[in-house]
């Protein structure tokens, strides 16, 4: 009598979310049991590696575990983020009186829904600034 025996083979199925590649070392369609895999995500210009996820949780960038089952794995990116702090030094006024400088301006009825104006007592409806500029003379 003869006992044949096979190793165990799983697969490894890898993705990326974001802007960012997954490699897998070694890249085989197949990995015995215990065998030693390294991912390694590539973040894309201006993103960073954030995580791991799927079936595993792990944030360390490779990721080297041993494999005992099939598993998929999602490299996870995300952009890149900055604070900018200005400094001014000086007056900050770039030359001019700080009476004249250079304003936004931004109403802020401009990022509201529009508001009829209250109805004058000689016409109905919304007043319009005609009417406003026609009473005030």
């Amino acid at each position: 009598m003869t006992a044949n025996f096979a190793i165990n083979q799983y697969t490894l199925g890898v993705t990326s979310s974001g802007n960012g590649s997954v490699a897998k070392a070694p890249n085989q369609a197949l990995y015995n049991h215990g065998t030693q895999v390294t991912l390694t995500g590539t973040p894309a210009v201006g993103y960073h590696f954030l995580n791991w996820s799927g079936d595993t949780t792990a944030t360390t960038n490779p990721l080297i575990f041993n494999i005992t089952g099939n598993k998929a794995i999602v490299g996870n990116f995300e952009i890149n983020q900055y604070t900018l702090n200005l400094h001014v030094d000086g007056r900050g006024d770039r030359g001019e009186e700080p009476e004249t400088r250079r304003r936004t301006r931004t109403a802020p009825w401009c990022s509201s829904p529009a508001r009829p104006m209250p109805a004058t007592a000689s016409r109905p409806g919304p007043a319009t600034r005609a009417d406003r500029r026609t009473r005030s003379t």
